[in-house]
């Protein structure tokens, strides 16, 4: 019932459509992956497959089967670009979606600029619900920042510590019901009652994600990262969604991580330079144009790549561990 019902309301909003072909190279153990088997049997679409081993020819596999729907996680679209950058004859790409890691600003400019026709359209979800909401495609020109409003059939509410609704534009928990919201946590009922609640005004089950955000007056949401995203620093609060965005928008650097302080050291930035030339010093004279002092970190380390996942999002846990043995790459 639940994983019908969002890929129902997925496909309502992202529509795909009978003589699209939707290739597939994250895997389908990312529930990203799976779906894109649900949306293609809904629309009729065909569905192609790539696995990590063909990834350096997937330019020219989307190519030769004629995709037109490519679901994108930040290190996708990075190689897409790379790609294209050798090879630059047209692809009958429409539309790139993304979720998971989300695609920066610049990234997402490239894309659009290598692939002329083709629109992006950023996405938020969470394990517990699946999706939460879409951005019609290209929205976010008219609303950078934004990743959409919820589904249709679905409400999402920003509340505070007590679970009481925000006014539109403050910065709060980000909540959501609908019919897409599982039942709980397999035999774990204390970590079900964190975090699937009665609703504060006597509403149905509400999942609270653990993510922060606001919304505006048209209902749609701004992610500002989860709660271990948060942070004080030098009586500052901040986020590492915020400093990673403002490092993004240094010209010479293509990725960013930020570790947040944890009890026995402070934050700590990871970047990867467009050039090899990009140095550490550099990066934080240029940020600290854009950001206060307290939320400039004090170190920042530039590697060749960011470790990732399976699922394509930065792996931070891989990032602590060669902070911990000095092998950051500095």
């Amino acid at each position: 019932g639940p994983v019908a019902f969002a890929a129902r309301a997925i496909q309502a909003r992202l529509n795909y459509r009978p003589d699209d072909i939707v290739l597939t190279a994250v895997p389908l153990s990312f529930d990203y992956g799976l779906y894109q088997v649900f949306l293609s049997a809904l629309s009729g679409a065909e569905l192609l497959l790539s696995g990590p081993a063909d990834h350096a020819r997937l330019l020219g596999f989307a190519r030769d089967h004629g995709a037109t729907v490519v679901p994108l996680v930040p290190s996708l679209g990075e190689l897409l670009v790379k790609l294209a950058s050798r090879d630059p004859r047209p692809t009958r790409i429409r539309l790139f979606t993304n979720t998971g890691a989300a695609l920066n600003a610049p990234l997402i400019a490239t894309l659009r600029e290598t692939f002329p026709g083709a629109s992006v359209a950023p996405m938020y979800g969470t394990t517990e619900c699946k999706r939460i909401t879409i951005l019609e495609p290209d929205g976010d020109l008219a609303r950078p920042g934004s990743v959409g409003p919820a589904l249709p059939g679905t409400e999402v509410l920003v509340v505070d510590d007590d679970g009481r609704p925000l006014p539109t534009g403050e910065t709060g928990e980000i909540v959501v019901r609908g019919p897409h919201v599982m039942a709980g946590y397999w035999r774990a009922p204390e970590q079900t009652a964190l975090r699937f609640r009665p609703g504060a005004d006597g509403g149905p089950v509400t999942l609270h994600t653990g993510d922060y955000g606001r919304l505006d007056a048209d209902g749609h949401v701004y992610f500002q990262g989860r709660r271990d995203d948060l942070f004080k620093r030098r009586g500052s609060r901040m986020s590492s969604v915020e400093i990673e965005a403002a490092v993004l928008d240094i010209e010479g650097v293509r990725e960013a991580a930020l570790l947040v302080p944890e009890e026995d050291r402070d934050m700590v930035l990871f970047v990867v330079g467009e050039t090899p030339d990009v140095t550490g010093e550099q990066v934080l004279a240029r940020l600290g144009d854009r950001l206060e002092a307290a939320k400039v970190p004090d170190v920042c380390h530039v590697l060749p790549a960011l470790p990732l996942t399976p699922n394509g999002k930065t792996d931070r846990k891989e990032l602590r561990r060669r902070l911990m043995e000095g092998t950051d790459g500095n």
